[in-house]
């Protein structure tokens, strides 16, 4: 496990069969990994985007353009191989034939 998690996420997650909830929603990768390893689906928000962007019917062009306003204009940090993995599941989602 990459570390210890937020005091908020903990809870949350202790809370998450409570309410019944179907998605935890998180970018700290300890907190993702807990929440996988007690089997509890997990998105942040790069997932949250792509899904939104198919939902939504969004070509592979608007979704790249949404991923891209993402890492410009939000405090989320993300390394190269995250964004650049980011693009690939946009090729993956809306360029598979």
């Amino acid at each position: 496990m990459a570390g210890v998690i937020d005091a908020g996420e903990a809870e949350a997650l202790a809370l998450f069969p409570e309410i019944h909830a179907d998605l935890f929603l998180t970018d700290d990768l300890a907190a993702r990994e807990l929440a996988t390893s007690l089997k509890i689906p997990v998105r942040g928000s790069i997932g949250v985007v792509l899904l939104a962007c198919v939902r939504m019917g969004k070509t592979s062009t608007e979704a790249k353009t949404a991923l891209d306003a993402l890492f410009e204009n939000s405090t989320l940090w993300t390394s190269k191989r995250v964004r650049l993995a980011a693009f690939e599941a946009v090729t993956q989602l809306f360029d598979a034939t």
